[in-house]
């Protein structure tokens, strides 16, 4: 395979004879295998041309030799063998052809057909692969299903670089090999390579380890992407036996992001598009753990990246809803640390302490209570500047026959939109919106039912039933994105968008969790849409644990 990504086929002159060791089949670079000197394969130009002061023309890393006229030739000459041995008795018939069966018949492989005055031998011939050349089909395969900052890392970090110190290129290539080939295997519905990627992982992963543990020091891109490799491993075949395992990497990750901190983001590419990519499970694993979140930070925030000249487009939306996202984990942290104060150490014992203690208690409950009441506020200041700025972003429209469901479509209208840009700003707007009310309810039932509580619940879960209606509403517009799993695992439009999924869930919550029979109906709408969903993103788009934020 040259260095293009063509393959090199080398035909043989006929009677040439083909050794085990042709200089065809070396793996040193083209400009040593001219001059005849041994190689030492460093990538991308090795140090024998750069001390030579040569310029070194690369390598051909796979040759393929196309051996079909020596093949042919063997079985025409063993034909002819077999056919002189040959007596024919039959002297009054006018056929004198002899069929020949090769004694080992092989079910794959190429089939090569020979016709001769004496012989007819069908053949099959199966070409040899080599555990390097099933690596290469399978980062092949990895950098074809990937798209977006991922594919730009993986076709950055893969290729091992002369600069890279030797044990950290072979951490990071373990890494990717695993999944690689765990997502080959997938992909293909082939256990052998399933069973290989995962023997890799426990490989890799006690390689990340003990590397991460040494005193001695890495690059912190290389150790970056084998984390996060590990981590898109773990998402894409989760481990039955522990199922918080995707938990530890993405903490692992951020931990990695707090250690070197933000001041590379500006400088290094790879950093950045690393960051981008795991933002998300990040924030979401943040939210699943009720802890704070690192993208909360302000010098962590999504939109420090964007220009001025971004300030009113879609991206600076969804940088400002991400950032609102990584702030509401603190905000739950906050309330589950109310809510474990037991009730009775609230109440008033005596009249000196006892209402002393419940005034400090029902102070930082209004305290709270006007926090996440201000913060829902400014989303909806935030939605209507979006709107104000383009008014045709988003419109209602008569519901498609295509989505895939065997339940009645629950509405009587769809919402559509101008770019998938908005769409997405839109449904995970909704998704904020639903965490953020329930959030206010929740907080509202702590102290017991008031009159201004009442009103303020009320209108809390109205919001609530919009956003889920809006989301079930934009679905439509999204599936036409809709893709097989074997074209992405990861991008921004179909079932492996993260500002779809992560909504849907959001909204099958709700109606889960409803008592309503009118929300009978759309839930079992939206569960069917999921499975179908689900069926066709993949695996790790599938995996319930990394958008089930069931707390």
């Amino acid at each position: 395979m040259a260095l293009d990504g063509s393959i090199d086929i080398i035909n043989h002159p006929p009677g040439s004879r083909i050794m085990g060791n042709t200089r065809a089949r070396s793996k040193g670079c083209i400009t040593c295998v001219k001059r005849r000197v041994k190689c030492d394969q460093g990538r991308p130009t090795c140090l024998r041309c750069a001390k030579a002061k040569f310029s070194c023309q690369g390598y051909k890393d796979i040759v393929f030799i196309d051996a079909k006229q020596q093949v042919l030739q063997r079985l025409e000459r063993k034909a002819e063998t077999a056919s002189k041995k040959t007596t024919l008795s039959n002297t009054t018939g006018n056929s004198n052809i002899l069929t020949v069966s090769p004694p080992l018949k092989k079910t794959t492989g190429y089939e090569y057909s020979l016709s001769s005055p004496y012989c007819q031998v069908s053949y099959l011939w199966s070409p040899s692969s080599s555990p390097e050349m099933q690596s290469d089909q399978a980062i092949s395969y990895l950098l074809a299903n990937l798209d977006g900052p991922m594919k730009s890392i993986c076709g950055s970090l893969v290729v091992p670089s002369y600069r890279s110190d030797a044990l950290e290129s072979t951490i990071r290539k373990e890494c990717f090999m695993a999944l690689a080939t765990t997502l080959y295997g997938l992909g293909h519905q082939q256990e052998a390579h399933i069973h290989d990627g995962r023997r890799r992982y426990v490989s890799a992963l006690n390689t990340v380890k003990s590397t991460v543990n040494s005193s001695g020091a890495t690059s912190i891109i290389d150790t970056l992407s084998s984390v996060v490799a590990l981590c898109l491993h773990e998402v894409i075949a989760p481990t039955d036996s522990n199922e918080h395992s995707w938990l530890r990497h993405i903490d692992g990750v951020e931990q990695l992001f707090s250690f070197q901190g933000p001041a590379l983001r500006a400088t290094n590419p790879i950093f950045r598009a690393l960051l981008e990519h795991t933002r998300p499970m990040m924030i979401v694993a943040a939210l699943y753990a009720r802890r704070p979140s690192l993208m909360a930070c302000p010098e962590w925030s999504a939109s420090v990246s964007l220009t001025k000249e971004s300030t009113n487009s879609p991206s600076s939306a969804l940088a400002y809803l991400w950032d609102s996202l990584a702030q509401i984990s603190a905000l739950y942290q906050e309330r589950d640390h109310l809510g474990s104060v037991p009730l009775s150490e609230v109440l008033p014992i005596t009249m000196s302490d006892g209402n002393e203690q419940r005034q400090s208690w029902s102070k930082a409950h209004q305290t709270l209570l006007q926090k996440v009441t201000n913060f829902r506020d400014g989303m909806h200041l935030s939605r209507d500047l979006w709107k104000l700025s383009d008014p045709e972003s988003e419109f209602l429209t008569t519901p498609s026959t295509a989505i895939p469901s065997a339940y009645p479509y629950p509405c009587t209208t769809v919402i559509h939109f101008t770019s998938l840009d908005f769409a997405n700003v839109f449904t995970l707007y909704n998704a904020l919106i639903i965490l953020t009310n329930q959030l206010i309810v929740s907080i509202h039932r702590l102290t017991g039912t008031h009159n201004d509580d009442v009103s303020a619940t009320v209108s809390a879960l109205q919001e609530i039933t919009d956003a889920t209606m809006g989301i079930i509403q934009s679905v439509d517009y999204h599936l036409p994105f809709t893709e097989s799993s074997t074209t992405v695992i990861s991008g921004s439009s179909g079932p492996r968008n993260f500002h779809l999924l992560l909504p849907l869930r959001v909204a099958h919550r709700v109606l889960l969790q409803s008592e309503c029979p009118h929300d009978v109906p759309k839930r079992l709408w939206l569960e069917d849409v999921q499975a179908s969903i689900k069926s066709r993103a993949g695996p790790w788009m599938g995996n319930d644990r990394l958008f089930g934020v069931n707390k």
